[in-house]
């Protein structure tokens, strides 16, 4: 739904159950208003900050074993926001601070066994990031919105 009232949107996807806290995995913002859906391996126009893998854009789960929620968070702006593209999610967060009109989020879930039986490897830690660079299922190259919805859908199903 378009809100004429909005000036900019803005996108995070994040993993508050990482186990060092909340981790974003994209952070877009100054995303035109009028923008309804981000086509599968792409991302939408706006500029894009840091994540907390150190990185420009989206960069796929890799959490350890158990089961971990990802969250999708839209919000509608009064106002683009005045940051560099590379920012932080605390300066985004700053930025956006009284200017939020409207607001929507989709929470998808993800589980996996232990890298080392999943993969066959031992489990260091190289091992693990080699496994998370390997496994498809671990490296999503699909828009993270459609991933979360199949997850969703069949987390439903598996009730």
């Amino acid at each position: 739904m378009f809100l004429p009232e909005a000036k900019s949107l803005v996108l995070i996807a994040d993993d508050p159950d990482a186990p060092s806290g909340l981790f974003t995995h994209w952070l877009v913002w100054n995303i035109p208003p009028q923008t309804n859906s981000i086509a599968e391996g792409s991302a939408p126009k706006g500029v894009h900050g840091t994540n907390d893998f150190g990185k420009s854009g989206y960069s796929g789960p890799c959490p350890p074993p158990g089961t971990h929620r990802y969250s999708f968070k839209i919000f509608a702006l009064d106002r683009e926001l005045d940051l560099r593209s590379g920012a932080k999610r605390s300066q985004v967060d700053a930025a956006m601070k009284g200017h939020v009109i409207a607001q929507g989020e989709f929470v998808g879930r993800y589980a996996r066994e232990k890298v080392a039986r999943a993969s066959g490897l031992r489990g260091t830690a190289r091992s693990q990031r080699d496994a998370c660079a390997t496994m498809a299922c671990l490296r999503i190259n699909a828009s993270p919105v459609l991933v979360s919805t199949r997850n969703a859908r069949e987390n439903l199903e598996n009730r």
